[in-house]
């Protein structure tokens, strides 16, 4: 009876320090479980801050864009109402060199509509003239500057909306510089989750055949004492 009580005692303490032994590793289960959840939700939060920054600098680096784009194309109107303008200067001085008397004999000669558009020429290259001589008269402010002048001032005018296009140029290519620097970190932390994932399920699976380890030992030490 004695020898029996020893082996019920014997059999009570390793079932309880098997239970307890399943109960911390069920307890380090739990708390690696727990630990993951965090670090994946943290993951989660962290990837979800970085796609809202690549967001933000992409509409960034495109409203920049639009802005450059809109100012060249209103340089690019500009230069050409200033072509055009040079265009009806040229063709008031063409009007100018050609002699008024052939236009009165011209219009004493035809009769009907003719007369009415050779008048109607004549007030126009008298309009222009009078721009013209405006333009180079010294009281002028913005064109009574001599033509040499004005050449340097279109030179520097070219010269800024060339260093502009470059600016604009280099703008673009920084920002897709960051866009692609940003897009492949956010690749490499994907690998790296995902590879943290895998460890998370190798953990898992090792726990998984510890505990059956732990069972079968507990198994077998209850048949061997039994």
């Amino acid at each position: 009876k004695g020898m029996l009580l020893s082996k019920e005692e014997l059999i009570q303490k390793v079932l309880e320090s098997t239970r307890a032994s399943f109960q911390k590793e069920i307890q380090k289960d739990e708390n690696l479980q727990r630990s993951n959840q965090k670090r994946d939700e943290f993951l989660r939060g962290f990837q979800s801050k970085i796609d809202a920054a690549i967001k933000k600098e992409r509409t960034k680096a495109e409203q920049t864009v639009n802005r450059k784009r809109a100012v060249l194309e209103q340089l690019l109107v500009d230069r050409a109402i200033q072509d055009q303008v040079s265009t009806m200067l040229d063709h008031s001085d063409h009007i100018d060199r050609c002699p008024s008397p052939v236009l009165k004999k011209t219009s004493q000669l035809t009769t009907g509509l003719v007369p009415k558009f050779l008048a109607a020429v004549e007030r126009k290259r008298l309009f222009l003239k009078g721009i013209q001589d405006r333009a180079r008269s010294p009281t002028c402010r913005t064109s009574g500057i001599p033509s040499t002048h004005l050449e340097r001032m279109n030179a520097v005018k070219e010269r800024r909306e060339r260093m502009e296009e470059i600016r604009s140029s280099e703008i673009r290519r920084k920002q897709e510089s960051k866009l692609r620097t940003a897009d492949e970190a956010l690749r490499k932390l994907a690998l790296k989750n995902e590879e943290r994932i895998k460890m998370s399920h190798f953990k898992e699976a090792e726990n998984q055949a510890k505990k059956a380890k732990l069972r079968f030992a507990y198994q077998h030490k209850l048949s061997s004492h039994i």
